[in-house]
């Protein structure tokens, strides 16, 4: 027990033995627990909002679809996310969102060389198959348009 749970636990006692009248304000100290109270509360409830975001959106298990051990849960009763907080939730998707722009970006620069490889054969079949001013002209517009694509970024 921490010091200010003592604390809270003595005002509590002190609490409990005091006369009542109608009408009579409240003591400060019963005031502050109060209000101790109602921050925990408030804490736990986003707390608890934030787990079942994060975990609704990194897939984490219904309730719902486990009736064997969760009889009557239904889609309100959200997300098992087990012993994670918050913090730890947040870690986990910082950690997905990292893991899925780099698959982005690797898929992006395969594209980029794809694209760049069918360009360069498409400016070799003008010119091999040209048989008039005409494939020269083309051939100048496919090295503008290899031009134009994304420089290919370091594999290193």
């Amino acid at each position: 027990m921490s010091a200010l749970e003592a604390i809270i636990a003595r005002v509590r006692e002190k609490a409990r033995g005091r006369t009542r009248y109608y009408g009579q304000p409240p003591y400060p100290d019963e005031e502050l627990v109060a209000e101790i109270d109602r921050l925990r509360a408030a804490c736990s409830a986003t707390n608890e909002a934030v787990c079942q975001t994060l975990g609704r959106t990194l897939g984490y298990p219904k309730f719902c679809d486990d009736q064997e051990n969760f009889p009557g849960a239904t889609e309100a009763d959200g997300v098992c996310v087990g012993d994670h907080v918050a913090e730890s939730i947040a870690e986990e998707a910082a950690r997905k969102i990292d893991e899925l722009r780099a698959a982005e970006a690797a898929a992006f620069r395969r594209g980029v060389e794809a694209m760049r490889r069918k360009a360069k054969e498409a400016c070799r079949k003008v010119v091999v198959k040209g048989d008039s001013l005409d494939w020269r002209v083309a051939a100048k517009e496919c090295r503008l348009a290899i031009a134009a694509l994304p420089p290919p970024e370091d594999k290193g």
